[in-house]
């Protein structure tokens, strides 16, 4: 028989929250947790020239939907602006959509975004997060110019919203392009890894003391984001928005007698660590109440949700950004990625959506599942296993609270500082179930320090029978 461990503070258990009584399991977003890497892939792009077209096409269309949705033009307001990364063209009104239409296409046929394709399509240079933000950070003044001109010309913005971007500006990044491309021949596959991350990483470092001196002399912080920062937040929204649905997940040990699990997740030994009994952990399962559906409001149902245990390295899982758009639907990865404009096909694309699409899905997803569980060897001394829980289904915190039966709580370990009201509070808590389920079999451990063996340790609560 094995156990899983999970550590609360007495304020979730207890008083405010009440886990412990309504026998509730929070599964917690990405964001929440205490490690900015989770959920980290080492996502790339690497594209032929359809799908690098579709994706200047996307970004222009996502610029000139962010800027449009201000109406107002580019304000001063703190309030960044929503980017529709998973809005498909055709879901847009059939005169508006024509107007974004025509800002697309133009800067699509203007020389830095053919420049642009042609570049990266010949060079094949598999780039990632940074590397990203740098290409589109070239060409990015001449995408916003040409959007600004059209939204403006179509009544959309107010006159005079074109930012003072230099006429010139075209005919350098094109020559930055060309310099690249005459000199492929010469550039050697370490330069391709490290290049494109090197230079994103001192652009961000540059843009970010423009941003400071800016907001010094009051540029007004909506213009400075569509100006110097938009690349950037495109980039990370797409990351988190058109790969993969969201995913939340519970955190469990393995053991309850790591001190530094509970100074940060016993609230410094005042807390108290759930006991669940899992059987074999090769097969742990939990049977936990989820939602399943929506109607007037949530709907839930019993599902089995299965322990995966962290696997700790120092190397991120790789994923294709291009062949994961898992977010869209098929038909717009088709319509508007698999086909560029001329109706050309991309070859890599291609095998997916003719012969291979439920491999695809089943890739994807576990994936998503290897993200979810894949940690820094830093946090190996937790010996971590995870519930993870994936959905399109729009949820609040109030409906990410799963019930479990109290048949799979085998008992509770207390924290070396845990007050004794909170002790009593639970064990009352505890009686009370036990004697509505007829179980005699619950345990109560407290953790402590073994001065022999120089560890914590946990001996068992010996209670005699109440009548």
């Amino acid at each position: 028989m094995a156990y899983l461990y999970r550590f609360r503070s007495a304020e979730h258990l207890l008083d405010k929250y009440q886990e412990l009584e309504k026998q509730e399991i929070y599964l917690a977003p990405p964001d929440e947790l205490n490690d900015p890497m989770e959920g980290y892939k080492d996502v790339y792009w690497l594209g032929d020239p359809v799908l690098w077209r579709n994706f200047l096409r996307h970004y222009v269309f996502c610029l000139a939907e962010a800027i449009g949705y201000t109406r107002i033009g580019l304000v001063d307001t703190d309030d960044l602006p929503f980017i529709p990364v998973q809005l498909g063209r055709n879901t847009l009104p059939d005169g508006y959509a024509a107007d974004i239409e025509t800002a697309t296409t133009a800067f699509l046929r203007s020389e830095p975004a053919v420049s642009f394709v042609e570049t990266l399509s010949e060079l094949q240079i598999p780039l990632r997060r940074e590397g990203v933000v740098y290409f589109l950070a070239q060409i990015h003044l001449c995408a916003l110019r040409v959007v600004l001109a059209t939204l403006e010309a179509r009544g959309y913005l107010r006159p005079g919203t074109d930012l003072n971007i230099p006429d010139d500006i075209d005919r350098a990044v094109v020559k930055v392009f060309k310099t690249m491309r005459d000199n492929a021949s010469t550039i050697t596959p370490e330069f391709k890894e490290h290049f494109p991350d090197a230079a994103g990483r001192a652009l961000e470092q540059t843009q970010l003391e423009v941003l400071f001196n800016a907001r010094a002399e009051g540029f007004p912080r909506r213009r400075a984001f569509f100006v110097f920062e938009f690349p950037k937040y495109y980039v990370d929204t797409a990351l988190r928005d058109m790969i993969h649905p969201p995913w939340f997940t519970a955190c469990f040990a393995g053991t309850c007698t790591d001190a530094s699990m509970w100074g940060t997740y016993g609230n410094a030994h005042t807390g108290a660590a759930l006991m669940l009994d899992v059987g074999a952990l090769e097969s742990a399962e939990i049977e936990l109440e989820t939602p399943i559906g929506v109607g007037p409001k949530i709907i839930r149902g019993k599902t089995q949700h299965r322990f995966q245990r962290a696997d700790y390295t120092n190397k991120a899982p790789e994923l294709d950004f291009f062949k994961f758009l898992g977010q869209l639907p098929e038909a717009q990865i088709q319509s508007e990625w698999l086909l560029d404009e001329n109706g050309e096909k991309s070859e890599r694309l291609s095998a997916i959506f003719t012969n291979n699409l439920d491999g695809w899905r089943e890739e994807l997803s576990r994936i998503t599942n290897v993200g979810a569980t894949t940690k820094l060897r830093d946090w190996k001394h937790e010996d971590e296993y995870r519930i993870v829980w994936s959905t399109n289904i729009k949820t609040e915190k109030i409906d990410r609270k799963m019930r479990y039966e109290f048949s799979a709580l085998a008992g509770i370990v207390f924290g070396m500082s845990m007050s004794v009201d909170d002790k009593i509070s639970i064990m009352e808590i505890i009686e009370t179930k036990c004697k509505a389920a007829k179980r005699t079999d619950f345990k109560f451990l407290e953790a402590f320090y073994n001065r022999r063996s120089g560890q914590m340790d946990v001996l068992p609560v010996i209670l005699s029978p109440r009548r």
